[in-house]
């Protein structure tokens, strides 16, 4: 898959924690869940003969008869190819009038079913104006700047694969985000995650590091 496929699944599916209001600050959120998250259900793919396709993948596996478990191979890099795409804007257009209408989660959407009608207007009246602010999409500003997740780089994917495998455009993606995450830890002293002044500097030099060994080859 290309990472451009993934930054789309990622948005399509899973709106409520990467869509922004532009696609660029929505593109960061899915870049960041990539390549800083450890435990994000990713990995990279792998061939029929066991070797790196260098790109990253929800894996699969299947039980065996000995009741074991083993990894299927995934696809070739490029592979599925999606068709029919939605631009970005009509990508946020689908969210929003579900999320007025509460019925893209079937929970959310039997909850609204057993509540009384006039419960049901006003809380749809609520989202509606929620929409009107895009109150309902994540928001990347001064008030709420983006953070990097805080983990060592010995658990991000760059530290999984030899670096030469990664597929040109999943490279310039985790270049690109881990030059967010430098610039982030550069001038920021405090964050959410609490992360002190020693721990700053040890992923500034991780980021630096990574950066440099990426750029260094083609």
């Amino acid at each position: 898959m290309k990472l451009e496929d993934c930054i789309y699944k990622s948005l399509l599916e899973y709106p409520s924690l990467f869509l922004c209001n532009n696609y660029e600050d929505s593109k960061m959120l899915v870049l960041n869940q990539l390549f800083l998250v450890n435990g994000n259900g990713m990995d990279w793919a792998i061939s029929k003969d066991g070797k790196q396709e260098g790109y990253l993948i929800e894996d699969k596996h299947r039980r065996t008869k000995d009741d074991e478990w083993i990894r299927l191979p995934d696809k070739p890099y490029g592979k599925p190819i999606i068709k029919n795409k939605l631009s970005f804007e009509e990508i946020i257009e689908k969210y929003t009038n579900e999320y007025i209408e509460g019925s893209r989660y079937n929970s959310i959407r039997k909850l609204n079913e057993e509540l009384p009608k006039e419960l049901q207007e006003v809380l749809k009246n609520k989202r509606l104006e929620n929409a009107k602010n895009n109150d309902h999409l994540n928001w990347i500003g001064e008030d709420s700047p983006f953070t990097p997740y805080p983990y060592a780089s010995e658990y991000w994917p760059f530290a999984k694969i030899d670096h030469k495998l990664i597929q040109p455009d999943w490279k310039q993606g985790m270049i690109q985000c881990f030059k967010w995450a430098l610039q982030y830890y550069e001038t920021t002293e405090e964050d959410k995650y609490g992360i002190n002044h020693a721990e700053r500097l040890v992923r500034i030099r991780e980021l630096g590091n990574a950066i440099h060994i990426l750029e260094s080859f083609k």
